[in-house]
């Protein structure tokens, strides 16, 4: 028989109660050990015997004023258990009552409280994973302790006990090998706290409000024509000419008009031909000029225009000296046919031979002197401008717009001449016409159709804004062939050919230089009046001349085609409040406003619901399995490694009370695993008081 030890109360004195421990009779077995201590029956007979001179268990004191009662208590009257019930209740309630007003924000505009709700957020989402360890932790402890009262496996128990985190959850299922439906369900119930965490970081969001409204814009796809000696539009060109670099090579022109690059300075297309703005470098413009706008909305607006320019790609340039001191400008050679000029009125008659150079020819008895001029080999057919195509308005006054549906038109390709002439200074030797010398370059021309898509931006309150082409590529409209341009008809390309080589020096009877030549030589006016001669345009790169000559010639068409249309206010009176006009396009805008609003992710806003709920759910099954045991908390405490060990003497009735109360109770005292003999020698194994432990071997 081996021996196990009952405490036994006795009278205290009065300073302390002292346990008194009675031997009884134990059977050894497997059983007897601290692993699975032996317990008497009530009609079992007490025996005495004397103490394990070993191995006594040492009594424990009480504290003087502290009694324990062997009655058992509830665990719910505990002021502590009563605050964890209503805090694992109330926080997942209020912070799903918080989640639900931040829901009910979206599309608000933002006031006030959106800093209280971002801090908010934030703070919350720190502080759920806390939260959630706290709640679901306690409800799968009362789970295990309600599983253990009514019986259940030692792996479900240790799978509950051993999920009360998130790491120990996935630690605790690998070390037992516990793979089964419960685990899958507790590792997904606990993937809800980064999820929930991350969800309360994400759900709210600012977006700026945003709405569609038509736009208008200048359609210089179906221009009105190319007009001839119309005050503004000189006084106009040549203000664009002179106007500041930053203009010049910025997205807008003087008046506020959105600018149309050339599509072939932009970055490589992508997949869907889009080329964006090559930041890095000065973006070439199509005309000093730009499309003008109409009913641009206030705050940051988006919008495509569909326009068409002129790109010229232009042969070095050749010089030589004039030949001749005759009164023609230019050389016979050369030949300028001056049908163009002698034609007035346009008649059914009239034929235009191609390959043959029409334009205006300049000559030095005109009132006003002309450096320069140009001339065209390749114009649209007569049949297109006598009646027999075009409207009987078209009649006289042929434009470019009558080509805007006609897809199949066979058109060869069209190239322009360009000659100007440039005085050599005094003192260069050789005779008066020596001192003379032309230069001459052919540009093959391309009407080019492109789509790009504009950024707008501006205050509420405020009459101008800035826009500028952040995206173009091809049009995937229906145009004619790119050699039927804007200047293949006769009289379009005659009104250009005399109005533009005369356009700034036609008052300056006494010129020596024209700025338009400069414009080309240095591709900027700024200089202007260094210049007392014909710069030699020799020593121009052919693809900056394309470029600049390009310019000029574009901005001509445009002005004459808008005329006073650019300057905005003039343009939004031509808008028609109903119905479009020609000359007139509209545009599907969208504008994001200047006042944000709030915007909820809802994937995120749903994931942090579901959390929430799941939290909400989780806590109030735990109050309920918390108040269904009728046991102690045994489970989870080290004091319960020697409850009920032969070897440890507790207070009598201490098999009653939870296992925080008896460690805190015992929490002083000092134990030890390790090995204890009894009276017979034998050692056994097991946690004893540290001054019972042997230290063997």
């Amino acid at each position: 028989m081996a021996t196990s030890w009952l405490p036994i109360p006795r009278r205290p004195r009065d300073d302390e109660e002292e346990i008194r421990l009675v031997q009884i009779p134990e059977i050894v077995s497997l059983k007897s050990s601290i692993y699975s201590p032996s317990f008497v029956q009530d009609d079992q007979p007490v025996s005495e015997r004397p103490a394990n001179e070993h191995t006594v268990p040492t009594p424990i004191m009480l504290p003087k004023g502290r009694t324990m009662s062997l009655n058992p208590r509830k665990t719910w009257t505990e002021w502590t258990t009563i605050l964890s019930d209503c805090l694992t209740v109330l926080l997942p309630l209020a912070l799903m009552l918080f989640v639900v007003v931040v829901a009910s924000t979206d599309n608000k505009q933002i006031d006030s409280r959106f800093d209280d709700l971002i801090n908010a957020l934030t703070v919350l989402a720190t502080a759920f994973p806390i939260l959630f360890a706290f709640i679901l932790g306690r409800l799968l402890y009362q789970m295990a302790r309600l599983s253990l009262e009514n019986g259940a496996s030692l792996g479900t128990l240790e799978q509950l006990m051993g999920s009360r985190t998130l790491g120990a959850s996935f630690a605790t299922h690998f070390q037992l090998r516990l793979f089964n439906w419960h685990g899958l369900l507790l590792l997904s119930t606990w993937s809800l706290s980064p999820i929930g965490g991350q969800s309360l970081l994400r759900c709210l969001n600012i977006e700026p409000g945003s709405f569609r409204q038509t736009g208008f814009y200048f359609d210089t796809l179906n221009p009105v024509g190319v007009n001839t000696g119309l005050f503004f539009d000189n006084a106009a060109y040549s203000t664009a000419l002179v106007s500041p670099q930053s203009i010049r090579e910025g997205p807008m022109d003087l008046w506020g008009n959105v600018k149309i690059p050339f599509l072939d300075s932009l970055l490589d297309p992508d997949d869907e031909g889009w080329r964006k703005l090559n930041t890095s470098s000065t973006t070439k413009y199509s005309s000093l000029v730009g499309i003008p706008t109409s009913n641009i909305p206030a705050g940051n607006t988006t919008f495509s225009i569909e326009s068409t320019y002129m790109r010229l790609g232009c042969s070095e340039l050749e010089s030589y000296p004039l030949l001749s001191t005759t009164s023609e400008f230019f050389e016979q050679e050369t030949t300028l046919d001056d049908t163009l000029e002698t034609l007035g009125m346009v008649n059914a008659t009239t034929h235009l031979s191609n390959g043959t150079w029409y334009g205006h020819q300049h000559n030095t008895t005109e009132k006003h002197p002309r450096f320069w001029n140009l001339a065209l080999d390749r114009f649209v057919d007569n049949c297109w401008w006598n009646g027999s195509h075009a409207s009987n308005s078209d009649v006289f006054t042929p434009t470019f717009g009558v080509f805007e549906s006609e897809t199949e038109i066979e058109a060869g390709p069209t190239n322009l001449l360009f000659q100007a002439r440039i005085n050599l200074t005094s003192s260069d030797e050789g005779s008066a016409r020596e001192r003379i010398k032309v230069v001459k370059s052919q540009c093959r021309v391309l009407q080019e159709y492109v789509e790009s898509s504009v950024d707008c931006s501006r205050e509420a309150g405020s009459s101008a804004g800035t826009c500028r082409v952040v995206a173009q590529r091809k049009s995937k409209g229906e145009h004619p062939p790119e050699d039927l341009t804007s200047i293949s008809q006769p009289m379009d390309f005659k009104s250009l050919s005399a109005s533009l080589p005369k356009l700034i020096v036609s008052q300056n009877t006494d010129a020596t230089t024209d700025p338009l030549l400069i414009y080309l030589y240095m591709n900027s006016l700024d200089e202007l009046d260094r210049w007392e001669s014909i710069p030699d345009l020799k020593t121009v790169e052919d693809v900056e001349f394309s470029s600049r000559l390009s310019q000029l010639i574009n901005s001509y068409v445009v002005l004459s085609g808008a005329s006073m249309a650019v300057i905005p206010q003039f343009f939004k009176s031509t808008v028609p409040n109903s119905g479009i006009k020609p000359g007139i396009k509209m545009t599907q805008t969208e504008t994001t406003d200047l006042f944000y609003y709030y915007a909820i992710s809802w994937p995120w806003m749903v994931a942090c619901l579901f959390s929430c709920g799941v939290l909400l759910v989780g806590g109030i099954f735990s109050v309920i399995y918390a108040h269904s045991a009728n046991g102690p908390e045994v489970l989870g405490f080290v004091s319960t490694s020697f409850r009920d060990s032969k070897y440890v003497s507790i207070p009598p009735g201490a098999e009653h009370v939870d296992g925080s109360k008896l460690s805190e109770m015992m929490k002083d005292e000092r134990f030890q695993y390790g090995y204890m003999s009894d009276q017979d020698g034998v050692y056994r194994v097991g946690i004893a008081h540290e001054k019972n432990i042997t230290n063997y071997g």
